[in-house]
């Protein structure tokens, strides 16, 4: 990997100067893609004190290493990808943006608590820049192409799914790290199990109007799976039953093209 670490201008630009301006300066193209898709700049904060800056930043960059040889392990290269270090809002664990014809991987260092958050979920964020890098259609430039229903059930889900095979994990901490407790997870993923055949029918029908449905992704209300990450379980399922159907290998599944995944996603919803 290419690590490119943009912490310590916001130690100094947000921290001592209070100036976002000159902190946005540090990588324009990263923060026009932050704020544009991920997070409102009106309402900008101080997220992390100097003190926090330093130990995020450590969490993440001593996990880094290790991701990218399990990633390799499973036949995967990052050795030309960048990564970028930052600090947001925490309003999200990263994605991935193009830059110069290449997809870079950004992470929020804000986001990540815990080694197991870091594993997980900035090995899934790897594995959106890896999918747009393989496959660019899937990539988006509006907010209405990055909401998509469709497009958002197969990049999270492919993400998901690779990441729980690469690490060898449960559904639910491939889908979850450890956000939630083991018992919150069981508890959660039982509520989308016994609603998986209303979700499927939901999400067949909202694909075929294109609809746009943010809240399945969202984290906004802990009593309504469909308001409450229920997308990322359906994506996982219908990834897992893709992979299956068609014998595909990990590899298979990042480099299959978005007009064959949409195919492949109906007969899916169809069959249930």
């Amino acid at each position: 990997m290419i690590i490119k670490d943009i912490t310590d201008p916001y130690i100094k630009y947000v921290l001592v100067e209070d100036n976002l301006e000159k902190y946005e300066k540090a990588f324009p193209e990263l923060f026009e893609h932050y704020f544009t898709f991920w997070a409102q700049k009106n309402y900008w904060h101080k997220e992390l004190n100097k003190e926090q800056v330093a130990e995020r930043k450590k969490l993440v960059a001593d996990r880094l290493p290790i991701i990218e040889r399990t990633l390799a392990e499973h036949g995967f290269s990052t050795k030309n990808l960048q990564v970028v270090l930052m600090v947001g809002q925490g309003t999200t664990n990263g994605h991935a943006f193009k830059h110069k014809k290449k997809f870079v991987a950004f992470l929020p260092i804000e986001g990540y608590e815990t080694t197991e958050q870091v594993d997980i979920f900035v090995t899934h964020e790897i594995l959106h820049a890896l999918h747009y890098s393989a496959q660019p259609d899937f990539y988006f430039t509006t907010q209405e192409e990055k909401d998509s229903v469709f497009r958002q059930l197969v990049t999270e889900g492919l993400a998901i799914y690779i990441t729980k095979e690469a690490l060898g994990i449960s559904d639910g901490k491939a889908l979850w790290a450890d956000y939630l407790s083991s018992d919150e997870q069981s508890k959660w993923m039982k509520s989308c199990e016994s609603e998986k055949q209303n979700l499927f029918g939901e999400t067949q029908k909202l694909i075929e109007e294109k609809s746009t449905k943010p809240d399945l992704f969202y984290a906004n209300d802990p009593d309504d799976i469909r308001k409450y990450r229920a997308g990322y379980f359906i994506g996982l399922e219908i990834v897992r039953e893709i992979a299956r159907k068609n014998n595909f290998t990990t590899h298979n599944l990042l480099h299959t093209r978005k007009g064959s995944f949409e195919e492949m996603v109906k007969d899916i919803l169809y069959d249930k």
